[in-house]
């Protein structure tokens, strides 16, 4: 048994989290500690085929309903700028937001009055996605609008969709 375990950058990478939280629970001695530092970034949301093992990918708050399950106790919360999204040289600059489940009833203006508070937009990309919704990219000049948007997202549209950051397109 350990007496700590320091987990970094490494939670998103389970398939399974839940199952990540135990093993660590189970692995420390009574009164052990255990720290964690880094993102949700999930490696496995888009990779699932028949044969892949399903990917739990919980929020924030599921989590933390996981741990204290387990028996944790959340002595410090901390949010930490890392480098790796904040450099400008980082490769982890997104500019593109992917919105998806977009009624056809909302134009290529709608969108980009929605979006236009977020910062300065590049261009859109809009398609139809099935024969009910449509799919949209919309690409900012620097990678704060697409921080924003996805901020501003979790307020409303006057249309349903959902949002992820995309790839980058040029």
């Amino acid at each position: 048994f350990w007496d700590a375990v320091v987990t970094c950058f490494f939670l998103d990478t389970a398939h399974n989290i839940v199952e990540y939280i135990e093993i660590i629970s189970k692995i420390l001695k009574s009164g052990g500690v255990w720290i964690n530092l880094g993102p949700l970034l999930y490696h496995f949301a888009d990779s699932y085929s028949p044969d892949d093992e399903m990917s739990i990918e919980l929020s924030l708050e599921d989590v933390k309903k996981v741990a204290f399950h387990y028996g944790f106790e959340l002595e410090m919360e901390k949010i930490i700028e890392t480098t790796y999204t904040t450099n400008p040289r980082s490769m982890m600059q997104v500019r593109t937001v992917k919105v998806s489940n977009i009624s056809l009833a909302a134009s290529e203006k709608d969108i980009k009055e929605f979006f236009s508070f977020s910062g300065n937009i590049q261009y859109i990309e809009l398609w139809s996605e099935f024969e009910r919704s449509q799919i949209a990219y919309v690409t900012f000049k620097e990678s704060q609008g697409a921080d924003i948007a996805m901020l501003l997202s979790i307020l409303g549209a006057p249309f349903q969709f959902f949002m992820d950051a995309g790839s980058n397109y040029s």
